[in-house]
């Protein structure tokens, strides 16, 4: 009895000082808010290696031609042109009260760094790394012909920070909205409790565009996209999956009560006696994987982008008793090739 006492108890220790437990510790998502770098009493030793390394960038985004040509060989010089810049941009009453705005709507982002936090940890936990961007806030001026207008963001390729246009999420009726050309499927997503969500899918598409591309077929662009949504999914758990795909809760729910009927649509639509789902014309891409109103010819009341979700619900089938990894070959044909997929 002893020795099976003094056994039971070795194995206790070992296990106390040997055990190292995966991903418990991680460090806190530092929230940098390069927007308030137009005070000339800005500290500039509070900016670090990021934030120098997106000011690079972010100097060739607001519009600033009249002062690119200048000597920026010292870090120093990059910031007082900026400052200098924007101080130039908010002698414009339009941008001053843009900013004002920004000031209102984000001074307080406790929440925003805890749901960055949560997604960090969860993204590590699946996909087995340990990746912790910083996040820069910053006023992007809606500078229409920058290349992060579409998007609101700036990610570098070594993904080290995620830099956030905050004048991209001010709110889905915002007075700056209000323009002609903005349609109003595009202005749904223009809002703060989509931030984190829509960071992380241009996070995880700039990290991993490539690998979970399989292909130039309908099929392919909708599977990459189901792969995109299966990992934000996971990441995001504590969100609603309407802040995932963009769609409003009558949408998603048109969706999966019409799942069969859509199905069938992308098997019965044809060209050249094929299914369109195994074309590569660039048309059904613009139909049913960018974001539009609705989906070109179903009902009124289908969303846009139905591509991306019949995608997810495709790979999810696939992958549901199976361990993901990132960098497997999930290809097109492998999984559609496994018939798991049943729509519901």
């Amino acid at each position: 009895m002893n020795k099976l006492i003094f056994f039971l108890f070795f194995v206790i220790i070992c296990h106390i000082i040997f055990y190292q437990p995966k991903n418990e510790t991680y460090s806190d998502v530092v929230i940098s808010r390069v927007d308030k770098i137009v005070d000339y009493n800005y500290d500039v030793k509070k900016l670090n290696k990021q934030d120098i390394s997106f000011l690079d960038k972010y100097l060739s985004y607001i519009n600033c031609d009249y002062l690119i040509n200048q000597n920026l060989d010292k870090e120093d010089s990059v910031i007082k042109i900026i400052q200098k810049c924007l101080h130039n941009k908010y002698q414009d009453s339009y941008y001053d009260t843009l900013a004002a705005e920004i000031k209102n709507i984000f001074h307080n982002n406790d929440q925003i760094k805890e749901d960055f936090q949560l997604a960090f940890k969860n993204y590590n936990n699946l996909l087995q790394d340990s990746i912790n961007p910083q996040i820069i806030f910053f006023n992007g001026f809606f500078n229409y012909y920058s290349p992060f207008f579409s998007t609101g963001f700036i990610l570098p390729e070594d993904n080290s920070y995620i830099g956030i246009a905050l004048e991209m999420f001010l709110g889905r009726n915002h007075e700056f909205y209000k323009v002609s050309w903005l349609p109003q499927y595009l202005r749904d997503e223009f809002q703060k409790e989509y931030l984190v969500s829509r960071s992380m899918k241009c996070f995880l598409i700039n990290q991993y565009g490539q690998e979970l591309l399989m292909g130039e077929r309908l099929i392919d662009e909708m599977l990459y996209w189901g792969k995109v949504h299966f990992v934000l999914n996971k990441i995001l758990n504590n969100y609603h999956d309407t802040l995932a795909f963009g769609f409003t809760k009558k949408e998603l729910d048109w969706c999966y009560k019409n799942e069969k009927r859509i199905w069938r649509f992308f098997i019965e639509e044809e060209e050249s006696g094929n299914s369109i789902l195994f074309s590569s014309g660039t048309e059904y891409f613009y139909k049913y994987i960018n974001p539009a109103g609705h989906s070109k010819g179903m009902p009124s009341d289908s969303p846009g982008m139905i591509g991306r979700w019949l995608g997810y619900r495709i790979f999810s089938s696939y992958i549901k008793n199976k361990k993901f990894k990132i960098d497997e070959k999930y290809t097109s044909d492998l999984i559609l090739n496994s018939k798991t997929y049943k729509p519901q």
